[in-house]
């Protein structure tokens, strides 16, 4: 169950900048959804209670359904900046990229795929500060007032995202949603 939209700033705040585990959403204009862990794993959403579906691209994790501790829906992230913090990027290597075209282009020609959409992961190493520190840095990025953000961490991985696209709508307990890849 949710804490209602006054939730108390001091405890998201805590919950946004901990190295600790977190998923959080954008749900809507001024709509935040935030879970606190540890998270539960299960096969399907327990019903009346939030749960975030994070699985690998392969689909492949049986129980990709994460239910919090702890969940907060509020109308404002606490943050008014990230904690300290400092990556060390690694340029995705050329080889990698070049397999993986190749790969993609038997694919279309044989006819096993029709369409393809070539992902590269760019990787860093963490110098300074933790994992919540590039969530909250994430979420406070400058395009996240009119993007929508999204920050899973867990342990030592997770991921973090923005991005311009509507990726579904939930009106009246309906959820829509449009693939465009």
């Amino acid at each position: 169950s949710l804490a209602p939209l006054n939730a108390d700033p001091a405890a998201l705040a805590a919950a946004l900048t901990a190295a600790a585990p977190l998923a959080c959403l954008r749900i809507g204009p001024s709509r935040w959804i935030v879970g606190r862990g540890p998270f539960s794993a299960c096969a399907e959403p327990p019903p009346g209670e939030i749960a975030f579906y994070i699985n690998d691209f392969a689909l492949s994790d049986p129980t990709p359904w994460r239910v919090p501790a702890e969940a907060w829906e509020t109308d404002q992230l606490p943050l008014d900046r990230a904690p300290d913090l400092q990556l060390e990027w690694r340029t995705p290597g050329r080889a990698g990229f070049e397999t993986a075209f190749e790969e993609v282009k038997a694919g279309l020609r044989s006819g096993r795929w029709r369409k393809a959409v070539l992902a590269i992961a760019e990787k860093g190493r963490l110098v300074r500060g933790h994992t919540g520190a590039f969530a909250a840095k994430t979420l406070l990025h400058r395009e996240a007032a009119v993007c929508w953000p999204a920050v899973w961490q867990d342990s030592d991985s997770g991921f973090a995202a923005v991005t311009p696209e509507v990726l579904f709508t939930l009106r009246h307990g309906t959820l829509s949603t449009m693939a465009l890849a």
